[in-house]
C-alpha cells in the first residue's frame, strides 16, 4: 500500500518571522490585468501579515473586490481551506453574509502570481457592503451579544469541517499560546511589558492546565473579531463575517475566547462587558464546564499573544500602518482581560450563564466550607439572608462578607447582573474584622 504523503503546511515555529508583500500599486495593477484580464484601481488597505487591496474596475467607483495577497509561507492547499471553510459556511449560516471568490473574465479569481518578491497567491474575494466595528469606540449590549451569536453560527457551521491544511501550526492557535509567548517574550526589548505579560500568562497557564487536556477540539474561523465583522449601512448590530485566513484545527472554546477579547479594548468595556457575547454563543455552542474554566485563561493568553507578535512585528516593519496602530488596542486588551482575578471572573461568567459550579459557593445558599476560596452573596428574593421579606441594606451584606472572610474565604463578590432584594437604607456594619489579603 501506498502512504499518502502528508500535506504541506504552515508551521509558525519554523519561521516566526512574517514580513509583509509590499507590491507596489503600479506592479499589482499589471499583474492583475495580466492574471484576470481587468484593469483596475486599487485602494491599500491594512493587515497583519498579508497585503490586501479594495479594487475597482478602472474609473469605476463600485469596488469589484477585495484583492488577497496572501503571505507566501502558507501553501496552495491552505488558501484553499480557507475558502472551503467560507464557502460552507456561506451554505450552513444563509442568514449571514460570508464573502466568496469573484468570478471574472476568466473564472475564478484566483492564481499565483511571479512577483517581484516571488511567487504569491492572489484572489478577489467579494466586497462586503459595510462598515467593521473597528472604529465604532462603545459597543452596546446588542452590538456584543450578536458578536457572540456570530462566533457562535460560524463555530456551529465547521463543526464537522475537515480538511488536509487544517493541522497547520499558527501563532494565533491558542493551543500554542504558552508556546508562542515563550518564543516572543525574550525577544521584547521593553523590560516594563516583558514584566505584565509575563505575571498574566503565568496566571492564565496555571488556570488552564487543569483543563486543557479536556477541551472539545474542531476546525474554527478563530478571527470573529470586531475587525471581521461588519453591520449594513443604516443596521445597528453586525450580519456579516470576514477574513477566514486564520482557519485551522484548536479548541472549540477558543472561538468565543477570541471574539470577547476583541471587545475588551472598546470604550468603557470591562470584562462584564462580554458577557452577552458568552451568553449568545453558549446557546448555540453549549459550552462545556471546562471550557468555561478556560475562557478567561484564553483571552488573557489571547491578550499577551497579540501584544508580543504586534509589537515584534512593528520591530520586523516598521512601515506597516496596520500593526502599529494596534498596538495600544492590543494593550488595552491584556490590561483589561487580567483586571479581574481569574476565579472572580470564572465565577460571573458561571453566574451569567446559569451554570454554577459543581460545588455551590453562595453565601447562604450551601454550607461554606474553609477550603473554598471564593463566595458569591446571594442578595436574591430567595437568600437565606433575607429575613421575612425585608430589604437587603448594605449593613446586612456588608456583614456577611465578613463573616464569609472570617470562615476562610479568600474574596467575596455580589453579582451586579442578577437582580437582588435591596433597600436604600444602610446601617453601618460592625467594626472590621480580620480580613484574609487579596
Amino acid at each position: 500500500m501506498t502512504e499518502t504523503a502528508p500535506t504541506p503546511v504552515f508551521d509558525y515555529f519554523s519561521q516566526v518571522d512574517l514580513p509583509t508583500p509590499t507590491l507596489s500599486d503600479d506592479e499589482v495593477r499589471r499583474l492583475f490585468a495580466d492574471a484576470f484580464g481587468v484593469d483596475i484601481d486599487v485602494r491599500g488597505l491594512g493587515s497583519q501579515q498579508d497585503q490586501n487591496f479594495r479594487v475597482f474596475r478602472r474609473g469605476s467607483s463600485e469596488p469589484l473586490g477585495v484583492l488577497k495577497l496572501s503571505n507566501p509561507v502558507f501553501s496552495e492547499a491552505e488558501i484553499e481551506m480557507q475558502d472551503a471553510a467560507a464557502a460552507l459556511v456561506a451554505e450552513r449560516t444563509p442568514h449571514l453574509r460570508i464573502p466568496r471568490i469573484v468570478e471574472g473574465p476568466h473564472g475564478a479569481m484566483s492564481t499565483w502570481w511571479e512577483s517581484s518578491q516571488g511567487r504569491i497567491h492572489a484572489r478577489v474575494i467579494e466586497n462586503i457592503d459595510g462598515r467593521t466595528l473597528m472604529g465604532s469606540g462603545y459597543l452596546s449590549p446588542a452590538v456584543v451579544e450578536r458578536m457572540g451569536a456570530l462566533s457562535g453560527a460560524v463555530s456551529l457551521s465547521l463543526a464537522d469541517f475537515t480538511h488536509p491544511a487544517s493541522g497547520r501550526v499558527l501563532q494565533w492557535d491558542l493551543r500554542h499560546a504558552g508556546r508562542v509567548i515563550d518564543t516572543l517574550l525574550p525577544l521584547e526589548p521593553d523590560a516594563e511589558v516583558r514584566d505584565i505579560v509575563q505575571r498574566a500568562a503565568d496566571a492564565a497557564r496555571a488556570a488552564l492546565a487543569t483543563v486543557r487536556d479536556a477541551l472539545p477540539v474542531q476546525a474554527g474561523h478563530f478571527d470573529v473579531t470586531d475587525d471581521n465583522v461588519l453591520r449594513a449601512p443604516g443596521e445597528t448590530v453586525p450580519d456579516a463575517v470576514i477574513d477566514f485566513g486564520d482557519v485551522c484545527v484548536s479548541w472549540r472554546v477558543g472561538e468565543i475566547a477570541v471574539t470577547v477579547s476583541s471587545i475588551l479594548h472598546h470604550d468603557d468595556a470591562t470584562p462584564e462587558s462580554a458577557l452577552p457575547a458568552i451568553r449568545a454563543f453558549d446557546r448555540v455552542r453549549d459550552l462545556t464546564d471546562d471550557e468555561i474554566t478556560a475562557l478567561w485563561p484564553l483571552v488573557v493568553l489571547r491578550g499577551a499573544v497579540l501584544v508580543l507578535s504586534g509589537r515584534a512585528q512593528v520591530r520586523l516593519d516598521d512601515e506597516n500602518a496596520y500593526a502599529s496602530v494596534a498596538l495600544d488596542r492590543e494593550f488595552r486588551i491584556l490590561e483589561q482581560a487580567a483586571s479581574v482575578p481569574l476565579p472572580v471572573i470564572t465565577a460571573a461568567t458561571r453566574a451569567a450563564l446559569g451554570r454554577p459550579a459543581a460545588n455551590p459557593r453562595a453565601w447562604g445558599a450551601a454550607p461554606l466550607l474553609p477550603e473554598v476560596p471564593f463566595v458569591e452573596l446571594d442578595a436574591t428574593t430567595e437568600s437565606p439572608l433575607n429575613d421575612g421579606g425585608a430589604w437587603l441594606d448594605a449593613g446586612t451584606l456588608d456583614n456577611a462578607a465578613l463573616d464569609a472572610l472570617d470562615a476562610g474565604a479568600a474574596m467575596v463578590t455580589l453579582p451586579a447582573w442578577t437582580a437582588q432584594l435591596t433597600g436604600t437604607s444602610a446601617p453601618s456594619p460592625r467594626p472590621r474584622r480580620r480580613c484574609r489579603p487579596g
